[in-house]
Order: structure tokens, then sequence, then C-alpha cells
């Protein structure tokens, strides 16, 4: 686990403008990289104007045919093209395949609604049996006598009547009943308007009808099979339009269009080649090189400085033990390159800590449990996993299973009767941590390269520190504080031998409030033991406020609800105190939080873009 956070390489990169938009798509599924602009004046490499309209051009076409659009899949060989290019190419196959949707379904609606008329047809061809051979009288026109075959649903009474004066013959079938209407002419309007309101539909009745009934009947089973036949064709020329793999293609490019127009890409001086700048881990430019070339793309890598010296992003260490601690750090901040990553050692500190507060072998249990439950959806939750084996562990010391328990022999039982040594051990560990964070700091101050500041300002209050520490167990402590107090001066002489006394005296009011705060610092931490022996007690008490109750049930009911209360709600609070300890008197000792975390580009599954609120920011319009 290294301690020592990882800041990234400034590169700038030489790429074809036919191969940019693939390699940005590289890179992004690579994780490699992280874009950011120079902000030199340049001219951008891509039309973004040209290209949005085309966009939204795509966009209403996948709208408007989003049920029948295939899944994106990306292209299995990649034809290198300028991004503009790229975007008129898949608008021009987009509207190809949409016409070819849109005739087949037109077709396709074409045909049902023929074969759903013949099979009315055939449904009253059925209903009037012989009848049926003087049907084709029907398509004769007549100036005196309006004449109409009409289908009504069953619900419709087989003998209503449109009007008077209207003969009408009904012939009931199997899913309509089938009326013969003839009047006079001017009735025409009201009998067509009754029929409407009755949601009664015309049988159209076809010229090519043989006079037979039993012809009739073959002749319409016929078409409505051909009919059916070509439905089925069409359906399969749809299916197929919707697993159109160029289609898939197009729209896999179209999503890389639409992600890299929040990207910073310009044109290098001589307009040939798309110039993509930011930040990267790799270890050199060839592995950039190397990564592009495998997909088939040149490009040209430098490692340089960035023209404004902007800070680095950081990396972070990916340990699956130390990650769910990670929010501990990103509380006030990111440390950077020459900071130390506190992770490691927060994976350590944090279930100590915690665990000592929380002394119980049933409730430490009860928490890891949570943790592996809850860290299945949420993995930052993994955190109550060491917390609460850590808990589990100090109840096991202090021999607590939901409670103080007899039967268990525990090497340090009945804390409540040694609370001082409780507290004093707890003020040992805070004293640990406390120098621990002020070690971190001296090694800090060696990678800046700043140990002659350390060693005349620092150093000499670390010593002052231990002194005060050493005056509760040996009287001649002093000495060392009065060496300590000189070597300060004398490093206080030496930084401020320019600037005068004013100087000097403000470096012994830092000495001064240095010292107050170590030591403040150190008491803070008897809060650690405070809390252990108030979970001893309250646990004590539940189990006598138990004992007064007689029902086993309702005694079972209390106890349940009294520890769960209790993993809750103290476990809530022992956490947020743990936390303040940490980053508070832990961390205030030598993090700067000077830093910016490392953000990589990416692609979604869906191929929208990934990119943070910062590289947004960068994005120049």
């Amino acid at each position: 686990m290294p301690f020592r956070t990882k800041s990234a390489h400034w590169f700038e990169a030489k790429i074809p403008r036919n191969q940019t938009v693939y390699a940005l798509k590289v890179l992004a599924d690579h994780g490699g990289i992280q874009l950011e602009d120079t902000g030199r004046d340049t001219a951008p490499c891509i039309d973004r104007s040209s290209v949005r309209k085309t966009m939204r051009r795509i966009d209403t076409l996948c709208t408007r045919h989003a049920e029948d659009l295939p899944k994106p899949a990306p292209p299995s060989e990649k034809v290198f093209r300028a991004t503009e290019e790229l975007a008129d190419n898949a608008l021009q196959q987009l509207q190809k395949w949409a016409r070819s949707v849109n005739q087949v379904r037109a077709d396709s609606l074409r045909k049902h609604k023929e074969a759903d008329q013949l099979r009315l047809l055939l449904e009253c061809l059925q209903a009037m049996d012989e009848s049926s051979s003087e049907i084709g009288a029907l398509n004769v026109k007549s100036n005196y006598l309006y004449k109409q075959l009409i289908a009504c649903p069953r619900e419709q009474p087989a003998e209503a009547r449109p009007c008077t004066d209207v003969y009408v013959e009904t012939y009931p079938g199997t899913q309509h009943n089938f009326l013969l209407l003839a009047g006079d002419i001017s009735k025409e309007q009201l009998l067509e308007s009754a029929s409407t309101l009755c949601h009664c539909q015309a049988v159209h009745i076809p010229t090519w009808l043989p006079p037979t009934h039993a012809d009739q009947v073959r002749e319409v089973n016929n078409r409505i099979e051909r009919l059916d036949r070509q439905c089925q064709e069409l359906a399969d020329q749809l299916q197929s339009l919707r697993n159109d793999t160029q289609i898939a293609n197009v729209l896999s490019e179209t999503h890389l269009l639409h992600w890299l127009m929040f990207e910073c890409v310009n044109e290098t001086p001589d307009h040939s080649h798309c110039r993509v700048n930011g930040w990267t881990f790799a270890t050199h430019p060839n592995d950039l090189v190397q990564l592009l070339a495998e997909s088939g793309i040149h490009s040209e890598v430098v490692f340089t400085q960035p023209q404004d010296f902007r800070r680095p992003p950081i990396n972070f260490g990916a340990d699956k033990w130390s990650q769910p601690f990670r929010w501990t750090v990103s509380l006030l901040g990111t440390p950077g390159d020459k900071e130390i990553d506190p992770t490691p050692a927060v994976t350590f500190i944090m279930p100590l800590v915690f665990g000592f507060m929380f002394p119980d072998i049933g409730h430490g249990l009860i928490l890891a449990l949570a943790g592996i439950i809850l860290g299945r959806t949420h993995p930052q939750a993994r955190f109550l996993i060491p917390c609460g084996l850590a808990a589990a562990g100090f109840g096991l010391l202090f021999g607590e299973f939901f409670g103080p328990r007899d039967f268990l022999q525990a090497p340090f039982t009945n804390m409540m009767e040694h609370p001082v040594d409780i507290l004093l051990a707890t003020l040992v560990l805070g004293i640990l941590l406390i120098l621990l964070g002020l070690v971190f700091s001296g090694i800090e101050a060696w990678w800046r390269g700043e140990q002659l500041l350390w060693l005349l300002e620092e150093a000499p209050v670390i010593l002052l520190y231990l002194s005060c520490i050493l005056l509760f167990f040996w009287p001649h402590g002093w000495l060392i504080s009065a060496a300590a107090s000189a070597w300060f001066l004398a490093g206080s002489l030496v930084l401020c031998r320019k600037q005068g006394s004013r100087c000097i005296l403000r470096h012994l009011g830092q000495l001064l409030e240095s010292t107050y705060q170590l030591v403040t610092a150190s008491l803070s931490f008897l809060r650690v033991g405070a809390f252990a022996l108030m979970h001893m007690a309250l646990t004590s008490m539940t189990l006598q406020l138990a004992e007064g109750l007689d029902n086993p049930i309702a005694k079972a009911v209390f106890l349940v609800s009294a520890h769960l209360l209790i993993v809750v709600v103290e476990g809530l609070i022992v956490m947020i105190q743990t936390t303040r300890l940490v980053v508070l008197e832990f961390f205030s000792r030598f993090l700067r939080f000077d830093g910016r975390v490392y953000q990589p580009l990416g692609l979604a599954a869906n191929g929208n873009h990934t990119s943070t609120p910062d590289q947004q920011r960068n994005h120049p319009g």
C-alpha cells in the first residue's frame, strides 16, 4: 500500500484529423488520460456548429424511429473519417434506413387492412350461406335505390332498424351481425350516420368475387392466405431492419460524436492534425503511442510542462481494503503530489479508534454483517466490516457480548472498576497518532526540499511536546523542554535574521500556539475511553431493566429493540467522533490538501459523455 500520492504527466499528442474520434475512444476505454484545454488561442479541430446541426437531425430521426432502432454496436472494422464526414455519413445512412422502415411499415399496414377486410367479408359470406350468390349486385350503382351491407357488433340487436321505410335483412355471424340495407336514395346520409353511431362498418364487396357461394369462400380464403404470407414477409423485413448491423455501427458512431462535442480538441498550426492535451499516468509517451497503434491509429506524443504551471491531478491506489475509507480523506480535499496519502493508515486507525469506543462482540458482529450486506450494492459501506470486527475484538478483550458477561474470560474485564487506566490508555493512543502525523509532516517537508525549515521550526515543537508528556513520568523533563525552546529560539533567529524582532515574537507566539494545540488535541482523545465506559454503562443498564420484566416475550422484545437502538444511535455517534478525531487531530498535522483528483476521460455504456464538472468547465464551448 503506497503512502505517497502519484502525480500525472502533462502530455501533448498530435493525431490525424480522420483518426481523432477513434483515438479518443481508445483512450477513454483505457482510462489513461484526462483531457484539459491549454488555454491557447487556437482554432478547434472540429466544426462544432456544423456537426451539431447534423447531430440534431440524427437525433430527430432516432426519436421518431426509437422502437425500430437496433442496439448500438461498435464496428468490427473502423473506417477513419474526419468528424464532419463521419456525422454526414451517419445522417445519410440513417435517412436511407428510415425510408426503408417507413415503406415496410406502410406496406404492412395496407396488407393487414386488406386482410382484415377479407376476413370480415368471409364471415359475412359464411353467415349468408347460399344467399351470397347475389351479393355482387350491391356493386351496381342506382340513382333511386340505396343499398349497403354493413357489419355491426354482436351486442347490437339484430332486429334494430336505423330508420323506418328501410328494408333490413339480418344475417348473424360468429363475431358480427350483418345487415343488408335497402331504401330510398334520399335516406343514404341518414343511414350512414346511424351506422357510424352504432359502431357499424361497411362490408367491401370486391369486383373479382365469383358468383357462386362455394367459389366465393374458396377465393377469399386463397387471397387471405396470400396476404398473410406477404404480411409475414414484411414483418421479417422489418425485423431485419431492426437488426441491421450497419445501422448499429452508425448509432455507435453517433454516440461517439455526441460525446466528442464536450471534449477539447484543437488544430495544429498546419491544420493537418488535431492536438490533444491533458494529463496521463502513463510512464512514457511510447505507452500511449503503442496503445493507439494497436488500433491502427498513428500519433505523436510528448511529455512536457504545462505553460501555466497548473497543478497536476493526483491518482490514488486502488487497494480494495483502503477504498472504503477514501471518503475520510475526501471530506477536506485531495492531497497534493508532495503529500502523503493517509488512506492506508486510516484503514487501520479508524477501526482501532472505533472499536475501542464501541467494544462489544455482538454489536460489532451486527455492524460487520450490515457492512457485508450493504456493501453488495453500496461499496463505500464496506468500511463497516473492519470497524465492526474491531469492535468485536475489543468486546472480546473487555468481556462484552451484548453487555458485560461474567462467562467471558476476558483479560481486561470490569472496565468500570478501572476507568483511569482506560482513559490513560486512550491518551497514549492519541499521543501516538499525533506523533505519527508529525512524522508524516517531516517526511513531506523532505519531499518538498524544506528539510532545513522543518528542522528549525517543527522539529523543536515535536521535542517540546514530547518533553511535556515526559514531565508526568520524569521530574527533570523540564531540561528537555528548555533545550527544545532554545532550539526553536535559535531557529527563529536564523529565519528572522532579516525581518527583525517582530518576526521573532511572531515565531514565539506560534510556538506557544502549536504546543497548546498539541496538548489539547492529545486530551481530546480521552473521549475514546469515555465512550467505551459509557457503552458498558449503557449495556449494563439495559440488562438490569430487562431483568425487571417477568414476561419472557416482553423481555426478548425489549432486549432486541434496545440493542438495535444502541447499534444504530450510539454506533452513529461513535462513528462521527471517530471521524472527527481522525480528520481534525490526525490529518491536520501533515495535510494541506492542495491537490486535485484525477478524472479520467470516460465513455458510458450508452455512449453518453461522462466527464466531470471540472472537465466541462474546461470545455471551450
